[in-house]
């Protein structure tokens, strides 16, 4: 009886005790998010007078104005390092931020050349999630840089299977399958046409996900000049295809000009399409005037089409 009496005061007790700590908990949860959101918006407005800064430091430069650029130059430097602080002073407060370990890798990495510490940022943000596919994704891309192939495909791959929506994750597993191709075959036991065939999967996945960004368009139409080096032999149609779908997302008059210029060099060198190759190369040269494009016209004019030595694998 008289267990039941103290079981009857104590389990409400208890029960108000675990609010208590779930709520201090929740509290600090919000409190850390708000503070990582206000770092985030003030290393932004950095970011913009970082820009700023470095505009005036490219005309100084033009200019001869040698002390004044390198007064720039040293503010510029101190304002990344201003930057690095906010998340390295957030960091002793909440050391198991994980978000912030990667944010302030990404400024050791890109800003301030320090690529061993960028290192250990990301180290200590899997340390905190094995999980978290940003850190894996920049840890591969310092892996890649550094002469450690395998471990970067392999952080790639991780990245990719935990996280199959970001783009980026597709786009960079092509670039190390392509690159490193040769490990990848070793590791993996693909022929070079299978390499390929996996690359090319990663590339269109990339694309699927990010269907406007030209640059991961323009990777996958640009990769089969490379075809040869993996024993395979492109559909030149089916390329002259993605070439097309990079014209129709171009936005500038530089990505159309290079999509019109390789249109007309697949017309040229692959499909035996001269007149289709002179339209595709004179609108390149309209939009966008380049050596390169002026050589391959005054080639096809000249000599009959016949341009030797400039055919792409």
């Amino acid at each position: 009886m008289r267990i039941k009496k103290i079981l009857f005061f104590l389990i409400p007790l208890l029960l108000i005790l675990a609010g208590i700590i779930t709520w201090n908990v929740a509290g600090q949860t919000i409190k850390r998010r708000a503070e990582l959101r206000r770092i985030g918006y003030l290393d932004d407005q950095r970011r913009k007078e970082i820009s700023a800064k470095l505009k005036e430091l490219s005309q100084l430069y033009e200019a001869g104005k040698e002390e004044e650029a390198k007064k720039a130059q040293k503010e510029i430097y101190e304002a990344t390092l201003s930057i690095a602080q906010m998340y390295e002073d957030f960091l002793k407060k909440y050391p198991r931020s994980k978000k912030a370990w990667n944010y302030l890798g990404l400024l050791y990495y890109d800003d301030l050349a320090n690529p061993d510490l960028a290192k250990k940022c990301w180290e200590k943000a899997l340390e905190i999630d094995p999980n978290f596919s940003p850190a894996l994704n920049n840890l591969a891309t310092y892996y890649s840089h550094f002469g450690k192939h395998i471990e970067s495909v392999e952080s790639f791959r991780r990245a990719v299977k935990l996280n199959p929506r970001v783009a980026v994750y597709h786009a960079n597993l092509f670039d190390s399958y392509i690159l490193f191709r040769y490990e990848v075959a070793k590791k993996y036991g693909w022929s070079l046409p299978e390499v390929f065939a996996n690359a090319i999967r990663e590339a269109k996945k990339a694309r699927e996900l990010d269907p406007d960004n030209f640059k991961y368009a323009k990777d996958l139409a640009e990769i089969y000049y490379m075809a040869y080096y993996f024993k395979v032999k492109p559909d030149w149609e089916k390329v002259l295809e993605e070439w097309d779908y990079c014209l129709s997302i171009a936005r500038t008059p530089a990505e159309k000009s290079t999509a019109y210029l390789n249109i007309g060099r697949i017309n040229l060198y692959y499909l035996n399409r001269k007149d289709k190759a002179i339209l595709s190369l004179e609108k390149a040269n309209e939009l966008f005037p380049s050596v390169s494009v002026q050589h391959l016209l005054e080639n096809l004019k000249n000599q009959d089409g016949k341009s030797e030595g400039t055919r792409p694998r």
